[in-house]
């Protein structure tokens, strides 16, 4: 095959690549006949080109027979605001008895589905510090807890099914655990400041705060993360494939596992 007229912007090229693959492909062509014999033919084949008009991708994605919006006109809201919210988490989360002899300490980020009825559905969570199976559970007792006091997001001025992301906080209460709970929250500030830091492009004076953080909770994954990406942002790939793999030691499926791999190779 050979292009004899080209409208120009590599479309010659690309017919002349598709009429080759034929041949790759072994496409059998019926060739002409002549006094009942096959013979050589030389046969002009057009190739057309159209543009396709664009169609822009759905506004929601199908979860479990449901459509979940991901484009919104207005987001969830709990009844009250944000500080509404935290007040509510901090005075309806429960503590289990099995982590106060070991003053366990941290957080879950949970997705939870709120529909457009205000009902709500976790989606998923996230045990960034370890906590183990009694503190998730607390967390799906407190989801339902939730229903009916949110406002539903909206597209196209109809109340629509989203995703709304909520951090649950989990403290000891018990006085032998105070020296242990200032000790995070001191931990938490400091790690905010570290991220601040990173967010200024001053990641070496970030990653040596958050080494101090990590030596007071060394299995927080979230922090172990962030420190990470810090040392992915200085090129120290090692560092951070380190960090990587403890959350893969700790965590039965960390929430970026399709990235380690691809992160540890370098």
């Amino acid at each position: 095959p050979k292009i004899l007229k080209d409208i120009g912007d590599g479309c010659g090229e690309e017919a002349l690549r598709a009429l080759k693959l034929m041949q790759e492909k072994n496409v059998i062509w019926k060739p002409g006949i002549k006094d009942s014999l096959a013979v050589n033919v030389q046969y002009t084949l057009p190739v057309k080109f159209q543009i396709k008009e664009y169609t822009p991708p759905p506004p929601y994605t199908i979860f479990q027979g449901d459509s979940i919006y991901l484009e919104l006109e207005t987001g969830v809201q709990f009844q009250g605001g944000d500080d509404a919210l935290n007040i509510f988490l901090a005075t309806e989360t429960m503590y289990p008895d099995s982590g106060l002899d070991s003053c366990l300490i941290g957080s879950m980020k949970s997705e939870l589905i709120v529909k457009k009825d205000g009902s709500v559905q976790l989606l998923e969570s996230v045990d960034y510090s370890n906590l183990g199976t009694d503190f998730l559970f607390e967390v799906i007792k407190l989801v339902p807890k939730t229903a009916g006091k949110w406002t539903p997001a909206t597209y196209e001025g109809k109340q629509v099914a989203s995703i709304y992301p909520i951090r649950v906080e989990f403290r000891p209460t018990n006085p032998g655990c105070k020296a242990a709970v200032d000790e995070y929250e001191a931990a938490l500030i400091e790690v905010e400041n570290a991220i601040t830091l990173h967010d200024e492009g001053k990641s070496e004076e970030g990653i040596a705060i958050m080494d101090k953080a990590i030596a007071t909770a060394p299995t927080n994954t979230e922090w172990l993360y962030f420190r990470g990406v810090m040392n992915l942002n200085l090129k120290n790939n090692d560092l951070a494939c380190e960090d990587f793999q403890k959350i893969r030691d700790i965590l039965t499926y960390p929430w970026y596992e399709k990235w380690i791999d691809v992160i540890c190779a370098f």
